[in-house]
């Protein structure tokens, strides 16, 4: 299995969750321990997993439209 050590993962929430057309970035060596540790902090409400590489193409090519980042006035307790 090969694994991508960029260090930064992407994860964005989908339409009608808590933090929805947000998105927040978790460090993390590979792409395993980057969604367990998502999901111990969100549980399994999020929506897409991506390297920080291929976001910020996502990003650019989305536009405005992209996901903006969850700030710490967004959180709440879940």
């Amino acid at each position: 299995m090969k694994h991508d050590l960029s260090g930064v993962w992407i994860f964005t929430f989908g339409s009608g969750q808590v933090h929805e057309g947000k998105y927040v970035r978790i460090p993390a060596p590979d792409r395993e321990i980057a969604r367990v540790r998502m999901i111990q902090r969100f549980g399994l409400k999020f929506s897409m997993q991506y390297t920080e590489a291929d976001w910020v193409q996502i990003a650019r090519r989305l536009g405005p439209r992209a996901e903006t980042p969850l700030t710490e006035k967004d959180r709440v307790e879940i």
